[in-house]
């Protein structure tokens, strides 16, 4: 079932959302109209959300698949997956492995926890 996913207000249905460098943002594989400037806030609406990919700043609720982001990741829910960012992670529960540039804080990490700098659990 896809989710609602609001982004800076917009609100797109779909599982994966990836938003590119440009500002441009894809559902599902498809480029969607228009483009996102400044900081991005992403709002699962209905459902939740299968993947998210961004090469700016990721911040989101419980994510059923893989967050990537070029700088970081603050997720409020958990997060069935990995996550991958350049700098910092912020995260509750996360089945998968943890991996940034800098700093990692977070809950129960089912794999691996690696950062440049340091890896704190809560």
């Amino acid at each position: 079932m896809p989710s609602k996913i609001t982004i800076d207000g917009v609100t797109f249905t779909g599982n994966n959302i990836q938003i590119r460098g440009n500002g441009q943002v894809y559902v599902d594989g498809v480029l969607q109209q228009g483009t996102l400037n400044g900081v991005v806030e992403v709002r699962v609406v209905e459902g939740i959300l299968g993947s998210l990919r961004s090469d700016a700043a990721v911040t989101c609720g419980e994510v059923r698949g893989d967050v990537t982001a070029g700088t970081e990741v603050n997720v409020s829910g958990g997060v069935f997956g990995n996550i991958q960012a350049g700098m910092d992670v912020r995260c509750r529960d996360v089945t998968g492995n943890v991996s940034a540039g800098m700093d990692v804080e977070c809950g129960n990490v089912g794999g691996d926890a690696t950062a440049g700098m340091g890896v704190r659990r809560r």
